[in-house]
């Protein structure tokens, strides 16, 4: 049994348990903290605590299920269901340990916060196939209840639509922008469930863009490697200018970091010149390293196309047999 790539049903399971993973954040929100109490600041909310611990026990259920069926490493290799659970651990870290406290004090670790949700927790778990595996942990029977529910029309039709290249596209540099709005960005600091929408829309639209590129049903809305490639160059050249507008911002642009600056003995404009960078440089790498691995794919494939024709040439194939307009009696 080789393989599966994740498809619309493993995303859709994959980001309706996100969207109740970010949920209890609203909850959990942490007035700003100096340096001498951060350590202490951990985010023990206990409905993260759940769902993580739900997260991974359903996965590994079903990973543990489908290798008793197809056999240890097959279906999902366990390079997937490593790089799933360090996509879990990364949501740790960014949802529980002190950073999620952190980043109510300082817009640099804030900015942190949001980068390991989109270009690290996001990516990873995306690689670990993990619809397939949520699959798996239910019965025949409702397995076959749930692809019913979700090839239903409205929903086939509308993930259509939603998954397209160009629509994730919009979804995701659309939240990057429009989250970073000084009014939005301030009220997501203020209000709890603000908060909660902004790391949601943040962790789903990132889902989204790492799926379209890593999926083979994703990949077949492409028209070529080519065509990826460009897509992460159109994400990237987003981010990067976001980044730099905040790295160069002569003035600051959110006033709610300020005590937290203060209490960590900092310029409220140099935290948010820090926050830039990280947005620039660190996400702008992932992203350059997943362009290089589409070029490496265009290039193997350019290769193996080659040495088919070769083949065939080798073998008497002539092109002009292929012609619609060759007459072989001419």
């Amino acid at each position: 049994m080789s393989a599966r790539p994740i498809g619309p049903r493993s995303a859709a399971a994959l980001g309706s348990g996100t969207a109740f993973l970010l949920y209890p954040t609203a909850l959990s929100a942490h007035p700003p903290v100096g340096p001498g109490e951060f350590w202490s600041a951990w985010n023990w909310d206990p409905w993260i605590l759940l769902l993580l611990g739900i997260a991974v026990t359903t996965y590994l259920t079903g990973v543990r299920r489908l290798w008793r069926r197809a056999g240890r490493g097959r279906g999902i290799p366990r390079w997937r269901a490593g790089a799933y659970l360090l996509g879990v651990w990364t949501l740790y870290a960014a949802l529980v340990s002190p950073l999620h406290a952190l980043g109510h004090s300082l817009f640099s670790l804030h900015m942190l916060q949001h980068m390991l949700l989109m270009v690290v927790a996001a990516p990873l778990l995306v690689l670990g196939h993990p619809g397939t595996a949520f699959v798996w942990a239910f019965s025949t029977r409702w397995r076959l209840r749930l692809g019913m529910l979700l090839r239903a029309p409205p929903l086939s039709t509308g993930w259509k639509f939603v998954a397209h290249p160009a629509s994730v596209l919009l979804l995701h540099v659309g939240a990057l922008w429009v989250w970073h709005l000084p009014a939005l960005y301030e009220a997501a600091l203020s209000h709890h469930w603000v908060h909660t929408i902004e790391h949601a829309s943040f962790l789903l639209t990132a889902i989204l863009f790492w799926w379209v590129l890593a999926s083979h049903d994703g990949y077949r809305r492409w028209s070529g490697y080519g065509a990826a490639i460009l897509y992460v160059f159109a994400t990237a050249l987003q981010s990067g200018a976001l980044g730099a507008l905040i790295t160069f911002a002569p003035r600051r642009w959110y006033v709610g970091h300020e005590v937290g600056a203060t209490l960590w003995g900092t310029d409220a404009l140099a935290d948010q010149q820090l926050a830039g960078v990280l947005m620039w440089v660190p996400a702008g790498l992932v992203y350059a390293a997943a362009a290089s691995a589409l070029l490496v794919l265009l290039l193997r494939s350019t290769g193996q196309e080659m040495r088919r024709r070769e083949r065939a040439v080798e073998r008497g194939w002539s092109p002009r047999r292929w012609d619609p307009t060759f007459d072989p009696r001419a």
